[in-house]
């Protein structure tokens, strides 16, 4: 699963709930799941929250820049394995999408970034993953990748979950 939120980050709302409860139920019926976020500072200073340096490092085009994604991993509270993309300048900061109300003016880029660091991921990870399910507008550039870059997966292993129409346009209005 690919997702802007999710646990550890102790924010209440309908993607935090739906990405604690989905990987949780679908592990109990006896699927491997796995949940990729972003590194954020909340989940960077979060001491109770383990994790490791995967060691694994790919570096990734936007636009005219090439910035360094970094992996780390841990575990959700329910036992959820959680891969955490690393890039301070994009995540490093003291909202998720923006601060005071105002999105950041990066928004964009910070979150193709985010899509394609976690389809690096995905072509790296034994056993190959077998569906990938975005979760919301910050990753819904992932079929889109997948399709251009021709990846090995099918439009019936992705699926797609909107929660939230509004956000999607905010850095569309430039």
């Amino acid at each position: 699963m690919i997702s802007a939120e999710g646990p550890p980050l102790q924010r209440a709302g309908a993607l935090v709930d739906v990405m604690d409860a989905l990987p949780s139920a679908l592990r109990t019926r006896g699927h491997e799941v796995s949940a990729v976020l972003p590194f954020y500072r909340e989940i960077k200073e979060n001491r109770a929250f383990k994790k490791k340096n995967t060691g694994i490092t790919v570096d990734v085009q936007v636009g005219d820049k090439v910035y360094t994604a970094r992996y780390l991993e841990g575990r959700s509270a329910s036992g959820v394995q959680l891969f955490l993309i690393r890039c301070d300048e994009f995540f490093d900061r003291p909202g998720m999408y923006g601060e005071r109300g105002k999105p950041y003016d990066d928004n964009a880029a910070r979150f193709i970034f985010f899509c394609k660091a976690a389809l690096e991921l995905a072509r790296r990870l034994t056993p190959q993953v077998q569906v990938l399910h975005v979760h919301d507008w910050a990753a819904a550039l992932v079929p889109v990748y997948v399709n251009a870059l021709g990846l090995p997966f099918k439009s019936s292993q992705i699926c797609r979950s909107a929660f939230s129409r509004c956000a999607e346009s905010n850095f569309l209005d430039d």
